[in-house]
């Protein structure tokens, strides 16, 4: 998660934006990213660039059909960004709040394909 701070961080630094840009986006693509990204947008000692971040990336992967790195979406990934939906506090990180809002409906049209009633696994 430091880590990950620290490129998030580096992109608002002059001279370090291209190199945390291409280390951010490269880390996107990963497994890893879900775990990581969850607890981004959940830690209440995270501000609005970190949410933000982990959100999108979040949107993205739902985006792509959660085909990262060999793994498929599961039912606990999906409860996990629902009860971050829940949350965001409201008129707080609204950005944050409209990612993760589209990343939820992407993970559901995903899950009608794969699970019987997606609606009420949740």
């Amino acid at each position: 998660v430091r880590q990950v701070v620290h490129w998030i961080s580096a992109l608002h630094q002059p001279g370090s934006a291209s190199q945390a840009s291409a280390w951010l986006t490269k880390f996107q693509r990963t497994q890893e990213a879900r775990v990581i990204c969850l607890e981004l947008v959940g830690r209440p000692g995270f501000g609005v660039p970190e949410g933000f971040f982990g959100a999108t990336t979040l949107a993205l992967q739902a985006r792509v059909g959660f085909a990262v790195g060999g793994a498929q979406l599961d039912m606990n990934v999906v409860s996990a960004v629902l009860q971050r939906v829940v949350q965001v506090a409201p008129g707080h990180q609204l950005a944050v709040l409209r990612q993760l809002c589209a990343a939820m409906v992407r993970m559901v049209m995903w899950l009608m394909g794969t699970v019987e009633k997606p609606i009420e696994a949740l």
